[in-house]
């Protein structure tokens, strides 16, 4: 296991660890579980706790659960868990958090069911808020949808009672989840940009405004593509994160979230493929250990049409492995496909099916190039794999057109 799986299954930093280890764990251990604002390097999607599971292989029942002894200072994550009865409401609060920080979305939602509002104090209505918000984007589990969440937090700042920080950090919240799946509706996503609007030259927090300034770039860079703005925004980002990191080192999660931001305005929105692969290369400095940014990298090439080039920093990520091992193996999949190397990704497509059978695009690409080759042993492995997704109602039509295409990836 690598340091992020290490750090997610047994709560153990290991090294060389990535910059999101090192940061869960200082996050972890400056929270005084009385006091609201617990804080997030990343937060990953469930799937990427039962990605570890099939692959290490662990249980992932055990592993959701923690069901198993850990060390050091997470010794009393376990604790609380088991007595619930004696953990107080804003502890509650933290405990959910720190769950959902290494993706124990089971556990923060039995905790989460347990907190009683009406005892809570004041300034942790925000933070309980905030919690059943991110709960529900990301499993869509909750009672409560991110609007009625958003809605609570809303009449918090219209009776004065956040911070201007705390309105720009949720205002960029509003905005991520309106632009990547429209959880949040384009109208309430516009209240807060509004509200922030008004309160962003009353913070002297620097990261609040990278953070509020990149999130704010999404808006012309996916409502109208309008490149001049979402670069305007992204510069005053980059430069509040730079001038905070020039203060503090400590404060790098920022600047690396806006290199990463900054790829993709490159990539995506200008089109600008020597600053994409400028930013890139950044962000691999920064973080030299955290495969993302060799799959980022990839994409820039593989957008220029450098096949071998996205080849090869798609084997470095999954050299370097989790999180999104079975995704970069997929896209390093493809890019041998388009290199004609065929017989190399039909076994990249196997390793993946072997792992998670319900891989619905690296099965259908394995039997494509395992009909294509005429190698009777990979197409039994696929077509079996085949027909059990199509017996469980898995495939669509556009696996089907896929199939009936002549494209091999």
């Amino acid at each position: 296991m690598n340091a992020f799986e290490t750090y997610l299954v047994n709560l153990t930093k290991t090294t060389p660890a990535p910059l999101f280890v090192r940061l869960s764990e200082y996050n972890f251990l400056r929270q005084n579980f009385d006091d609201p604002g617990y804080r997030f390097s990343q937060v990953f999607e469930p799937q990427v706790l039962q990605e570890l599971a099939m692959l290490n292989p662990l249980d992932i029942d055990q592993l959701e659960q923690l069901n198993y002894g850990v060390h050091d200072h997470y010794q009393s994550v376990p604790w609380m868990l088991r007595h619930l009865q004696h953990v107080t409401n804003p502890q509650k609060i933290n405990l959910a958090n720190f769950l959902i920080s290494v993706c124990r979305y089971a556990l923060a939602r039995r905790v989460f069911a347990t907190i009683e509002t009406r005892q809570l104090p004041a300034r942790f209505l925000r933070d309980y808020h905030l919690l059943g918000f991110l709960l529900t984007n990301r499993t869509g589990q909750q009672s409560q949808s991110s609007e009625d969440h958003l809605s609570a937090i809303l009449s918090m700042v219209k009776a004065g009672q956040l911070q201007p920080a705390e309105v720009a950090h949720i205002a960029a919240q509003a905005i991520v989840w309106n632009v990547k799946d429209g959880s949040v509706s384009t109208s309430t996503a516009d209240t807060f940009i509004s509200l922030a609007a008004q309160v962003m030259e009353r913070t002297r927090d620097l990261n609040v405004k990278a953070d509020w300034y990149r999130a704010y770039a999404m808006v012309p860079a996916y409502r109208t593509g309008d490149s001049k703005a979402t670069t305007h925004m992204m510069d005053l980002a980059e430069a509040a994160a730079r001038e905070a990191h020039e203060r503090d080192p400590a404060t790098v999660n920022s600047l690396k979230t806006v290199y990463e931001s900054r790829v993709k305005e490159y990539l995506h929105v200008s089109r600008d493929y020597a600053l994409a692969e400028q930013y890139g290369a950044r962000l691999i400095q920064l973080d030299p250990v955290w495969s993302l940014s060799y799959g980022e990298m990839a994409e820039v090439f593989e957008a220029q049409g450098n096949f071998q080039a996205a080849l090869t920093y798609l084997e470095k990520a999954v050299e370097l492995g989790a999180p999104y091992t079975q995704y970069h193996r997929y896209n390093k999949g493809r890019m041998l496909v388009k290199l004609e190397r065929y017989e190399e990704a039909l076994r990249d497509m196997r390793t993946i099916s072997q792992a998670d059978p319900t891989c619905l695009s690296a099965v259908a690409v394995g039997l494509k190039l395992s009909n294509h080759l005429q190698d009777q042993d990979h197409r039994a492995h696929f077509q079996q794999a085949w027909t059990q997704l199509e017996m469980d109602n898995h495939l669509t039509t556009h696996h089907h057109n896929f199939m009936a295409s002549e494209a091999l990836a």
